[in-house]
């Protein structure tokens, strides 16, 4: 998870940073094209990274275009020509892995949208399953609101930076980057909240964007040299109370020294308890073997199997049920003979 996280961040900041340009870059036309240009890339490289930069970094895309089109009072035909190339330059980099999902699936962004493709690798179970862990909460206005603000002040990773320079952004010399860079986070929230089943990983990318903003409060305090000492201090302060907190603690605990050892199995061992012991064992077990393809195990339900060391597992997806799992429940077959014969034969194909 933490392999794709960090990409797909980079190209949402990088995309955000195309269109802070685009809107504050002097009223030189040539240069706006470059940025357009640039930002429609930067978003197709996330939106082929993973899904939900569909809407955290394509649509606010598109709306940074219109709205500064339809503010600064542009052409219709020139706003509307960038916003082809903001629309159709990222689907096009993002082709390919649809027109594979589309080929193998039926499905152009399988997973996702299975009651609109129809397909052989979906069904009404897998949709139930699939919606049931990855349905959206049912979140009123001010529910919604409560939400964003304990994510932003208060969820893993929020700093009291943010609090602090959030007030001397209004005193900015730059009141229109501002404002846009916050459009952003309330588009990326809007989303999260009422599109999302709320897992906070899906805020990663917009952390670059917060801390912008709080770049941008902290300059805005050096306009006085009282503020600007007083607000120094605080930054010292509350990074050292993070360093406390982040580092310190964690070394108490434990965590830290293990993931600084590169004892991976040490730290999975501290995270995880005993459920990670199996795997380990396997993985242990599969070194000592004489070569891959030794032995093969068959994980029931749905296995953590990003864990094996190596490919010598047999399991299902996180979409489907593994069809010993069917077996089990009494879905093949139509008896006990019946039912071991085809476990067996199911498993002589497949291991």
């Amino acid at each position: 998870r933490v392999h794709i996280t960090l990409p797909l961040t980079l190209y949402t900041f990088l995309a955000l940073y195309g269109m802070w340009r685009y809107v504050t870059e002097p009223e030189l036309e040539p240069e706006r094209k470059k940025w357009v240009w640039k930002v429609a890339l930067m978003i197709g490289c996330a939106m082929g990274t993973k899904y939900p930069a569909f809407l955290f970094a394509w649509v606010p895309g598109v709306a940074f275009i219109l709205v500064h089109g339809l503010l600064m009072k542009r052409p219709l035909a020139l706003t509307a020509r960038r916003l082809c190339v903001i629309v159709f330059v990222p689907l096009i980099l993002v082709s390919p892995w649809l027109i594979k999902n589309a080929v193998y699936t039926g499905n152009p962004v399988y997973p996702l949208l299975g009651k609109l493709f129809d397909g052989p690798e979906w069904d009404a179970e897998r949709e139930a399953k699939f919606l049931k862990a990855h349905r959206a909460p049912p979140v009123g206005p001010l529910k919604a609101v409560r939400t964003c603000l304990r994510q932003v002040f208060r969820g893993k990773g929020a700093s009291g930076l943010f609090i602090i320079f959030l007030l001397p952004l209004f005193w900015s010399r730059k009141p229109r980057s501002v404002l846009y860079l916050l459009g952003f986070i309330c588009i990326f929230l809007f989303f999260w909240v009422y599109f999302t089943h709320h897992i906070e990983r899906f805020l990663v990318p917009l952390i670059p964007c917060i801390c912008l903003l709080a770049g941008e409060g902290y300059a805005a305090c050096f306009k006085e040299k009282r503020c600007a000492v007083l607000a120094s201090i605080l930054v010292w302060i509350l990074v050292g109370v993070h360093t406390f907190q982040a580092v310190l603690l964690q070394t108490a605990a434990g965590d830290l020294r293990l993931a600084l050892s590169g004892d991976a199995e040490g730290y999975l061992k501290k995270q995880l308890g005993p459920a990670i012991a199996p795997i380990l064992y396997l993985n242990e077990l599969n070194r000592e073997s004489r070569g891959p393809g030794q032995f093969k195990v068959l994980f029931l339900g749905e296995a953590r199997t990003f864990y094996c060391s190596d490919n010598y597992f047999v399991a299902a997806t996180v979409f489907d049920k593994h069809w010993l799992d069917r077996a089990m429940d009494g879905a093949v077959g139509g008896g006990v003979g019946s039912l071991d014969r085809e476990v067996v034969e199911r498993m002589e194909a497949e291991l």
